[in-house]
């Protein structure tokens, strides 16, 4: 029994390796597919650490639109995990760098997302890891 590997080939849709390929040059069928707006892409940027009390910026800057090269995003920022009983300073959260400040040493997590001009949505959650430390 001869064993077959599938692979696609113009016009092929099975391939016997002890055989030549049986298709003509040209047998090809092509499709035409309308591709529509895509939805931006949030970067969130590298973890941050800074010490109680110090103000840091996370960084969305390199957020794009796959079908623009000069866009304007709309950026929203959220804290999605946060050290309990902490009092947080988090101002610009529709910027593209807003600042951060705890009180309480740990980890902390920031979630970015951003629009296009055509008001669509990224896909991606973008996260960024906040590190707060005593020095």
């Amino acid at each position: 029994m001869k064993k077959l590997l599938p692979i696609l080939l113009l016009g092929c849709s099975e391939y016997n390796l002890d055989e030549p390929a049986k298709f003509t040059p040209g047998e090809s069928e092509e499709e035409e597919i309308e591709i529509g707006p895509q939805a931006p892409i949030a970067v969130a940027g590298p973890s941050l650490r800074l010490t109680k009390g110090d103000v840091v910026s996370p960084n969305g800057l390199d957020s794009y639109d796959p079908d623009d090269s000069n866009p304007t995003l709309t950026y929203a920022w959220t804290l999605t995990d946060i050290v309990e009983g902490s009092v947080i300073t988090f101002e610009g959260n529709d910027t593209a760098e807003p600042t951060f400040s705890a009180d309480i040493i740990g980890t902390y997590i920031a979630t970015l997302q951003v629009a296009d001009d055509d008001d669509i949505i990224s896909e991606n959650y973008a996260a960024t890891l906040i590190e707060v430390r005593p020095y």
